[in-house]
């Protein structure tokens, strides 16, 4: 009799069991994928650790999406935020996909990689769209909000966050890693940021990359530029990094990077280093002020080089950037 009692118990329990699990399993599969990649944290339903986990949202508009490439059984690792270029007009995270060497490079490394997503500006004029770089930077300062509440569940430490820009993501990294008010606006601060990886930007200083670009090989700049950042002076000059270094502030490391072709475009067929002589003014004034800023660059390398041929070990930059890398994160 004891015996019947408890085999019917058993089968109590595992149809309740597969009833449950059924509710269970039928509910989850129902919520849309960015709202799963919420979910999952609490629940611990992370099952492909170590493959990229795509298009979490950060904010509330359709642009605010960011992908996370962890790695497995991390705990606590460095993060790595990227902001992919594209003119301020163009580009996409999915870039990050593409350069698959730098990808595994920074995981080789420890890091977890975070790809990022923001407003893009009007290529027909500056603010056409009604956004201009004062949104992107504050987009991106948002999803570096994210980052800090939110990595540690996909084994990140949200106290070591390095970003690296390519192109025009180079130019916003940079206002971020000067121009705190974009942080400060999130409840972050310079100090949240352990170094900026700048790839490849003339507009550290855009009244004189505008004023210089014909005598350093690029007179593309004096069309573009204020294209982006209007050609009022004041507005180049709160858009430009350099505005905001000043003596008494504390200042990530910055590594800068220029290269000297621009992919075929007529008037880049020379070698044109405004890039280069951005850098260089750039982290001169770091410099003076007692920051930290480390310039390295080639003529001979291309822009898309840079992130193309990243983590390969006969691309010189691949080493310098492990340097770097090793610098800050110790």
């Amino acid at each position: 009799m004891q015996k019947k009692f408890m085999i019917a118990i058993g089968s109590v329990l595992i149809l309740l069991g597969v009833v449950l699990g059924v509710y269970y399993f039928g509910s989850l599969s129902k919520v849309s994928p960015e709202q799963q990649v919420q979910l999952s944290p609490t629940l611990g339903v992370v099952s492909n650790i170590g493959d990229p986990v795509l298009n979490i949202s950060y904010g509330q508009g359709g642009y605010a999406k960011l992908d996370v490439y962890p790695i497995k059984d991390a705990i606590s690792a460095p993060v790595l935020v990227f902001v992919h270029g594209g003119s301020w007009y163009g580009g996409d995270k999915d870039n990050l996909r593409t350069a698959k060497d730098a990808l595994k490079l920074f995981q080789k490394k420890g890091m977890i990689v975070v790809g990022v997503n923001f407003r893009l500006v009007s290529d027909k004029g500056f603010g056409e769209n009604g956004v201009t770089y004062k949104e992107q930077v504050s987009d991106v300062a948002q999803s570096l909000e994210w980052v800090h509440k939110n990595i540690a569940s996909y084994g990140g430490d949200p106290n070591r966050i390095t970003l690296l820009g390519y192109s025009s993501g180079a130019h916003l990294v940079s206002l971020l890693g000067t121009d705190e008010r974009y942080l400060k606006a999130e409840g972050l601060s310079l100090a949240d940021i352990d170094a900026v990886m700048a790839f490849d930007v003339d507009a550290y200083d855009i009244p004189r990359a505008i004023a210089e670009c014909t005598k350093y090989n690029y007179p593309a700049a004096e069309k573009n530029l204020p294209k982006y950042f209007s050609s009022d002076v004041d507005i180049q000059k709160e858009a430009s990094p350099i505005t905001y270094v000043r003596s008494g502030e504390k200042y990530p490391p910055f590594l800068l990077v220029y290269s000297g072709y621009g992919g075929g475009r007529p008037e880049s067929m020379g070698a044109q280093t405004l890039s280069r002589r951005q850098s260089e003014v750039f982290a001169e004034a770091l410099q003076n002020i007692g920051g930290s800023a480390t310039v390295f660059g080639n003529t001979s390398f291309t822009h898309t080089e840079l992130v193309m041929k990243l983590g390969q070990p006969d691309f010189s930059l691949t080493g310098v950037v492990e340097t770097f890398l090793d610098q800050v994160l110790r």
